[in-house]
């Protein structure tokens, strides 16, 4: 089940998710938001006849603040927050899976995802037929400019394929990405929807995801602590000290005795420096390139015999 966040049910997250966990024939719910504050107009119609859902919307739109169904970022995450906590303390997570806060955890855990919200399987990943015989990529993308052609008229996929190697709207999707490429919240977001950050009014920035993932982190590492998920003094997005680059190049470098290597240079402090082992003069770095320059061991800062300490500008 597919559920929107408006601003009707935005303080009331426990209770929509045990309403909705009440169903026995669901077993997986998606919280959407509603970012539509770019919206000045309702949508056009053919004929002078309005149904009464076009009567409504119309009614909801205003032209200088958007329309009344739209939310703020900052609150869809607060949304997700509550959701996710009352998902793990409850018990709900035995029988239902919620996104976006599996996903979240599963990027957490370094695992993949097919929500395209959280991996990089974009809109130029999904194609949509309609009743009509049209195909557009992804049906949360704005049409016509979605639209790839028409079913009837095309010969084959790679039709299809150039169509949408083509499209102006999927290229300039992708250079939404392009900002996404240097922050440190990439390998779990995945960038978000394209679509979603369409409709989002521009001077929003991402920063509702960071927020989302690191509450989600703090309930994860402390499921029994959901007052934990609206702490801002401490950021839980992943850290991966301990992951390479290029572990060849390092292990080649470690065991190159003939190497070009620059000056060995050791700051320490009456406090000792952070490869110390707590003895006095007694400074290792056994983790560093253990070849630095031949010869005889010199001094109280030599590591071996004929080595001296690795380059090191530890204090």
């Amino acid at each position: 089940m597919i559920a929107a966040v408006a601003p009707a049910v935005l303080h009331r997250a426990e209770e929509v998710l045990d309403h909705l966990v009440g169903f026995g024939s669901v077993n997986a719910i998606s919280f959407v938001p509603c970012f539509d504050s770019t919206i000045r107009r309702s949508t056009a119609l053919p004929s002078r006849r309005k149904s009464a859902s076009r009567l409504l919307q119309q009614a909801a739109v205003n032209a200088a603040d958007g329309p009344a169904w739209a939310i703020h970022p900052d609150e869809y995450a607060r949304f997700i927050l509550a959701a996710t906590a009352r998902w793990i303390t409850a018990g709900h997570f035995a029988r239902i899976k919620l996104e976006p806060a599996v996903s979240t955890i599963r990027r957490l855990r370094g695992l993949t995802t097919g929500f395209c919200h959280f991996s990089d399987l974009k809109c130029d990943h999904v194609f949509t037929l309609y009743p009509d015989g049209r195909l557009g990529s992804c049906d949360e993308l704005p049409w016509p400019q979605a639209r790839l052609t028409q079913l009837e008229s095309t010969a084959d996929e790679n039709e299809v394929v150039s169509a949408q190697q083509d499209s102006l709207l999927l290229d300039q999707g992708k250079a939404l990405m392009d900002k996404c490429t240097t922050c440190d919240y990439r390998t779990t977001c995945g960038g978000g929807c394209i679509a979603t950050r369409w409709r989002q009014d521009p001077a929003d920035d991402h920063d509702y995801r960071m927020r989302m993932i690191d509450g989600v982190a703090a309930l994860l590492a402390q499921p029994g602590h959901p007052a934990g998920a609206w702490c801002q003094s401490v950021r839980r997005h992943p850290r991966t000290p301990n992951s390479m680059r290029n572990v060849n190049a390092f292990l080649t470098s470690w065991d190159a005795p003939d190497l070009a290597r620059g000056e060995v240079k050791l700051h320490t402090s009456e406090h000792g420096n952070t490869n110390t082992v707590g003895l006095a003069g007694v400074h290792e770095a056994d983790d560093l390139p253990r070849y630095v320059f031949r010869g005889p061991a010199r001094g109280p800062l030599a590591s071996g015999p004929g080595m001296a300490v690795p380059p090191c500008r530890s204090r």
